[in-house]
């Protein structure tokens, strides 16, 4: 929160701050659990040289890709701030790239969070806020 630290106005405090949820990590546990699939596989199969071989390769692979994933999600969920402060709601997202919105608490209307089946399947939900400066303006983010 180091830089919803910052940019705090004087006599402006944090209501509530937050990360990204751990389902960032998703790809890389889908991943190593293949990476450990394989691994396994290849391990059993020492008798056949060439198929262990082959399947210890996919593995090595598969973990590459595995911490690969994982350092992009880490990197991802620990440069992402989200705080509401009793005058306004902060997002930073971004480490070399930033990316902030910051939006006064009076000037948003409403959040409406719609959950149905299929963007649950996908993990994530339809989210609209509405803010007083553009009347009629929705935004979706997903």
């Amino acid at each position: 929160m180091r830089y919803v630290r910052r940019v705090l106005q004087p006599g402006e405090t944090i209501v509530y701050s937050t990360k990204l949820h751990w389902i960032v990590y998703l790809r890389a546990i889908l991943l190593l659990i293949v990476c450990l699939l394989l691994a396994i596989a290849a391990w059993s199969r020492a008798d056949s040289q060439n198929l262990s071989l082959a399947v210890g390769i996919a593995a090595v692979i598969f973990a590459l890709l595995a911490l690969s994933s994982f350092l992009r999600a880490f990197i991802r969920r620990v440069t992402t701030e989200l705080a509401v402060t009793d005058q306004r709601v902060i997002y930073k997202a971004g480490l070399i790239a930033r990316h902030t919105l910051e939006m006064n608490r009076s000037k948003v209307e409403s959040v409406d969070v719609n959950h149905d089946s299929r963007p649950r399947f996908r993990l994530w939900d339809r989210s609209r806020s509405r803010h007083g400066r553009q009347p009629g303006a929705d935004a979706q983010h997903r």
